[in-house]
């Protein structure tokens, strides 16, 4: 059984198709409160849709299960975005298509912030991203878990190498929904959820 706590950083990565998504899913279900960064507009059942900042102001106080489907769907959005859940605490940001929005080396300030020091906060964050090598290294330097599905990429298979060993070429081998599960100490092959 994996566990993971409400001020944790969470990184997922694999293929389209490879199942982060259903993953993701399944942890949001089992998530009190939660935000979750929807810039694809694919997970609207899963809480109250909000599009706009004073929306998600308002449905923090009401509602524990909040999906943003912004306007603009930018980074500078994202950053307002994060600002808000970091001031408020107690919430778990979901950031589905993470790289867009905290790109390699460009991160945005209140995105550093809230990875850095957001325990302090009581907000943890779950980044999902296609290709590892295109999110910023903060989320995965400061990773209490990573999830890898199948991955094939050799950028990615070699950035994945310097956090979890030789293991991560067992990505390219993953199929139906399997994934490795990295919790900072060992790797762990699982089954899908």
């Amino acid at each position: 059984m994996i566990r993971m706590k409400g001020t944790d950083v969470v990184v997922c990565c694999g293929m389209r198709g490879s199942g982060k998504s259903h993953f993701m899913r399944s942890v949001v279900k089992n998530t009190p409160r939660y935000v979750l960064w929807d810039p694809m507009r694919e997970h609207g059942s899963l809480g109250m849709k909000v599009e706009s900042l004073d929306q998600l102001r308002v449905a923090m106080r009401l509602n524990q299960k909040i999906v943003f489907q912004g306007r603009t769907r930018s980074q500078e959005e994202f950053e307002d975005v994060a600002a808000l859940v970091y001031k408020a605490g107690g919430f778990f940001l979901f950031v589905d298509e993470a790289d867009q929005v905290m790109p390699s080396r460009k991160i945005g300030p209140r995105a550093k912030e809230f990875i850095d020091l957001g325990r302090h906060r009581n907000v943890g964050m779950f980044c999902v991203t296609r290709r590892i090598a295109d999110l910023d290294k903060a989320p995965v330097a400061q990773v209490n878990h990573l999830f890898v599905f199948r991955t094939i990429m050799p950028q990615d298979l070699e950035y994945l190498r310097g956090f979890i060993g030789d293991d991560a070429f067992k990505a390219k081998d993953l199929s139906g929904f399997r994934f490795l599960h990295f919790d900072g100490g060992h790797v762990v092959e699982h089954e899908k959820i």
